[in-house]
């Protein structure tokens, strides 16, 4: 008992210190963050709205395609896992973002039809340890970056290495690498097991999903390269994105330090227990616009900037998708 009301309150402090992070955000920026951003281009800002939708769209690919290397051949189209995804990812704008994506999505498949919960949790969660992954490896030269021990380019050069690598990797040394994931599947598991709130919400099957998930049911090595070069192109959709925002709001970011500041971003992702990981992705960002030593109000410009593009582009393109379904009920494919 000791132990639950000791993870609530932690939970609650981080909470406070992600809401308390964004009003300080919103503070800083002040009417001036407010007033770039209602003059931003609206060009370069429809270019972030679309490769917004492009991103969710390849994300709802590597979905589907890992589902059916674990599962066998699906008959629910691409559009259906898209639709999945956003509701989670519109959910996750006003819930703990963890919650909407893990929560949300695999509820969504499952009354579809054709999927349990626990299957279609398991599948996502194999589906984010291509992200995981990937952003764990190139933290380390982002680190690097950061501590002044390799330049910009430097860094960015080392993220081209390590995607060839990467793929080399998965093309001749995939059974090490799924014994590696395998080791990742046990820590998260515990980890999981002890979370009182997602065993309450997710009737612990959170940590469930994750144990069903083993040597057998991992997708092949074809399938595991696929899924990989999808992830490359979400990482640089992401960074496009950002770039966009930054370009349409006249903030003079390298787009060379979002590339390489995304896995810290990204892994920010990790701790965040608010809607939208409010606070935490933008601490994560700070951090990363601080080291290019903008002024205060470029990084905050920025920063308030990409939460509001952010927030729309997720709202609208949920409220297409489900509005869509509801117009356009989702086909089978033969299989």
């Amino acid at each position: 008992m000791r132990n639950a009301w000791t993870r609530s309150a932690v939970r609650v402090l981080l909470s406070l210190l992600g809401f308390g992070l964004f009003a300080v955000v919103l503070w800083l920026g002040g009417a001036q963050a407010w007033q770039r951003l209602a003059l931003a281009d609206p060009l370069w800002m429809g270019l972030s709205f679309a490769c917004t939708a492009l991103l969710m769209w390849v994300s709802a690919l590597r979905w589907k395609l890992i589902t059916e290397a674990i599962a066998g051949p699906d008959a629910r189209s691409a559009r259906a896992y898209y639709h999945y995804l956003m509701m989670g990812k519109t959910v996750g704008l006003v819930l703990p973002e963890a919650l909407g994506v893990y929560g949300v999505g695999p509820l969504a498949m499952k009354m579809d039809g054709g999927s349990s919960f626990t299957m279609a949790l398991g599948t996502l969660f194999v589906d984010k340890l291509f992200d995981l992954g990937l952003s764990g490896i190139l933290l380390l030269p982002t680190a690097a970056y950061a501590l002044r021990l390799i330049d910009l380019n430097a860094c960015a050069a080392l993220f081209g290495l390590v995607f060839v690598a990467l793929a080399v990797a998965l093309s001749g040394w995939y059974g090490s690498l799924v014994a590696l994931a395998l080791g990742v599947r046990d820590a998260a598991a515990a980890r999981l097991s002890r979370l009182a709130w997602a065993n309450r919400v997710l009737d612990g099957r959170a940590a469930q999903a994750l144990l069903a998930i083993d040597r057998e049911r991992l997708p092949a090595r074809r399938s595991a390269l696929q899924a990989y070069g999808i992830t490359v192109i979400r990482y640089l959709l992401m960074t496009l994105r950002f770039a966009s925002v930054a370009i349409s709001l006249q903030v003079a970011v390298p787009p060379l330090l979002l590339f390489v500041g995304i896995p810290i971003a990204q892994l920010g992702l990790l701790l965040a227990v608010t809607p939208g990981a409010l606070g935490t992705l933008e601490a994560g960002w700070f951090g990363v616009l601080l080291l290019a030593g903008l002024p205060r109000q470029e990084i905050m410009t920025f920063l308030i900037g990409q939460r509001a593009a952010l927030f729309v582009f997720v709202f609208v393109l949920g409220l297409i998708s489900y509005t869509s379904s509801l117009i356009f009920p989702f086909r089978r494919e033969h299989v």
